[in-house]
């Protein structure tokens, strides 16, 4: 919008001086002459021209337009960097507590296997060899296989982690 204001006060800057033009003459000594005394005097200064005084206003106010416009981008451009410097605290934020939830569920499960060994342990000190122990045995030795294998997973699902145990 600037620009088409800017051309067309040099059109009608051209304009003024294409009907200067034929009044004016050249003296001996190269100076303007002006072949008319009656001349009005406002005519040779474009400025006073009305549509010259509209379009100068246009652009007046199109410059003050644009000042508010480039304040207000650069306002909304250190909101957004704020913004995603935020963001970016918060995802390293959360992939942390991820980080720290994961180890929990580790060590979770190896204190499960824990207990399992020492439950197995203990059934395997007692005197008894009876069936019903040997099952337990036997029951408890396939629950610590399925945390062991868990705890794997876990390891193996998150590579950034070192593999408890």
């Amino acid at each position: 919008m600037v620009m088409m204001v800017v051309m067309m006060v040099m059109v009608m800057q051209g304009k003024d001086q294409n009907k200067k033009g034929p009044n004016i003459k050249l003296g001996q000594q190269g100076e303007k002459k002006s072949s008319s005394i009656l001349q009005d005097p406002h005519k040779d200064n474009p400025m006073d021209n009305p549509k010259m005084e509209e379009l100068m206003s246009v652009l007046e106010k199109t410059r003050q337009e644009l000042d508010a416009t480039k304040q207000r981008l650069s306002s909304t451009q250190q909101s957004l960097t704020e913004r995603d410097s935020h963001l970016t605290n918060l995802r390293q934020e959360r992939r942390k507590q991820l980080e720290e939830i994961l180890e929990m569920k580790q060590q979770a499960l190896l204190a499960a296997i824990s207990e399992k060994d020492a439950n197995i342990a203990l059934l395997e000190l007692s005197s008894s060899n009876k069936k019903k122990t040997q099952e337990e045995v036997m029951s408890l030795k396939r629950e610590k296989d399925r945390l062991m294998q868990q705890l794997k997973q876990q390891a193996f699902s998150n590579p950034h982690r070192r593999r408890a145990g």
